[in-house]
């Protein structure tokens, strides 16, 4: 058997095991498969000693790779040594503790200035109000909107995560009006101008646009999705609230987006300035 068969038989155990001994969902499944393969690749065997991977992981290291992606490789080289019964520990790099980028009010409202179509309109107003990812707004059907109550049910999100969100009474009434534009009121929500679901890439570049035409640098579909959670928090949300309108597995993900306001770091200042600032006096001849 050549060492390509012996490979693709590997990685399709490889699969099986993530599957059904993990329980993962299948983009996790098709990452850890794909970072493998690399690993094999350089490894050049199916089954290679364990000091292999710290070589590998010296190499990511000098490829100036992010600690996030090197951890989930090695994560899953850990667990294809695990399918193998052959033991593999790793040390998890330390993540860097980066704030993400958000826009401003006033920004989203230059980004709706920008749309000259009503679909792009109710694009830019979803993002807002809902802080859904890329990958759960191009899943989105007509049918997942819920207009009496305000919902919106999220599919395939992070993790395999279904579950609800909010959405303002701005976003459904766009998108009301952009209904009125095309024919039929089913399948996906938003349609490219071909007739068919947006991918990911194209939401991506939709945006990238937007940004462009609004005089905007770098705009992307995470600082949408801070935009709502600061809105939230500034506004008096409980940071738990946040956590599950988000539908994030741990409030540590969800504190990330916690970036207090210059006016309220000036009233929380000014509350406890004579307190910081009172000192016994004493006279200096």
């Amino acid at each position: 058997m050549t060492y390509e068969l012996e490979l693709d038989r590997a990685l399709e155990e490889y699969r099986r095991y993530l599957e059904v001994k993990q329980g993962l969902h299948e983009k996790t499944v098709n990452q850890h498969a794909r970072m493998v393969r690399k690993y094999l690749e350089f490894a050049e065997d199916i089954e290679p000693p364990t000091n292999r991977a710290l070589d590998f992981k010296e190499k990511m290291m000098q490829d100036d790779l992010t600690a996030v992606h090197i951890n989930n490789t090695m994560k899953g080289l850990e667990y294809y040594y695990d399918s193998r019964d052959i033991d593999f520990e790793f040390t998890a790099l330390k993540r860097a503790r980066k704030i993400p980028d958000r826009l401003t009010k006033a920004e989203i409202e230059q980004l709706l200035r920008a749309c000259k179509k009503y679909r792009d309109h109710a694009i830019v107003l979803t993002l807002a109000s809902t802080g859904v990812r890329a990958s759960e707004l191009v899943s989105l059907d007509v049918g997942d909107i819920k207009p009496a109550e305000n919902l919106v049910l999220v599919r395939d999100g992070k993790d395999g995560n279904d579950g609800y969100t909010r959405i303002s009474d701005d976003a459904l009434q766009s998108i009301d009006k952009y209904l009125d534009t095309r024919e039929g009121r089913e399948g996906p929500l938003f349609l490219t101008r071909g007739g068919g679901r947006f991918t990911r890439h194209g939401i991506y570049s939709l945006v990238n646009r937007l940004g462009d035409r609004a005089g905007l640098e770098k705009v992307n579909i995470n600082m949408f999705r801070h935009y709502f959670a600061t809105s939230l928090i500034r506004n008096g949300a409980d940071i738990a609230i946040v956590k599950e309108l988000m539908r994030h597995n741990s409030i540590r993900s969800t504190e990330r987006y916690v970036t207090p306001s210059e006016d309220t770091l000036d009233r929380g200042y000014e509350d406890y300035r004579d307190q910081i600032g009172t000192m016994p006096s004493y006279d200096i001849d």
